[in-house]
């Protein structure tokens, strides 16, 4: 089985997968711009800063991309549409993927019209042989959707992010619910009455050349943190001696978990 690069893709019986059939179109620029296919997103917390995702768009790797920043001034300059392909790869998969869904993007983004949320979790539902996964910061407005037994993570990465998005999520309609705390950029401390209604928490320090500090001592807290209340916790990289390193056998033994739900 494939070793993903994302690591809590890696699960058991399962092979890692990102999907982003969110698309956005370029109509607006030179006349050399225009057509240009890739993704939109927009910024909206610390986490944001370094978004790996805006650096692809912006660059246009042959993978696509709009050559737009992630800013709601690029919104009016493409035309956001279905990819109909990638949206049906899950009926064509016939061994069992472990999905990121719009990796690229926020599912739950302003931009998304309801129509394309209601297709991509009709996708969802209707292949329960895979594991399909969402992570949003903008987890108020998954309430009202119901994502079946997806599971549907909000995103944080300080301290007050941690105490808004954790309560936001809470009542979401999700076979598993959680936070997904990467890039952890401060210390925090998730309060105890929403910890223990979720499921699943991951943890990371940022990567790539502009990464902010990520102390040991936060990650250890997060970790402690969900142990003591039993829910389960996957730390996805740390920083060691000023490198990230995503191989636990690097790490401080207390910290080398790699946890899923169940």
């Amino acid at each position: 089985m494939s070793h993903h690069k994302i690591t809590w893709l890696n699960q058991p019986g399962f092979t890692g997968e990102t999907l982003n059939p969110i698309r956005a179109e370029r109509v607006e620029g030179w006349e050399h711009e225009q057509g240009l296919l890739g993704t939109h997103c927009e910024k909206c917390s610390p986490g944001c800063t370094n978004c790996y995702a805006e650096a692809m768009n912006r660059r246009c790797l042959p993978g696509g991309g709009t050559g737009l920043p992630y800013t709601p001034w690029s919104r009016n300059k493409v035309q956001i549409y279905l990819d109909e392909e990638k949206l049906n790869r899950p009926f064509r998969w016939k061994k069992a993927r472990c999905i990121f869904w719009c990796s690229m993007t926020d599912l739950f983004g302003e931009w998304v019209p309801d129509g394309m949320i209601e297709r991509c979790l009709e996708v969802m539902c209707n292949t329960p042989e895979h594991r399909h996964i969402i992570l949003t910061k903008r987890p108020h407005k998954a309430h009202g959707w119901d994502c079946g037994q997806g599971w549907l993570l909000a995103s944080a990465s300080t301290q007050t992010e941690m105490i808004t998005r954790s309560w936001d999520l809470l009542g979401a309609a999700a076979g598993v619910t959680g936070l997904s705390i990467e890039p952890l950029l401060t210390s925090g401390i998730i309060p105890v009455e929403r910890l223990t209604e979720f499921d699943w928490v991951l943890v990371g320090c940022e990567s790539g050349p502009r990464r902010r500090p990520c102390e040991l001592a936060w990650v250890r807290s997060l970790v402690e943190q969900c142990h003591e209340v039993g829910v389960a916790c996957f730390v996805k990289q740390v920083s060691i001696n000023g490198r990230v390193s995503r191989d636990p056998a690097e790490w401080p033994e207390d910290i080398r978990v790699q946890e899923f739900p169940g």
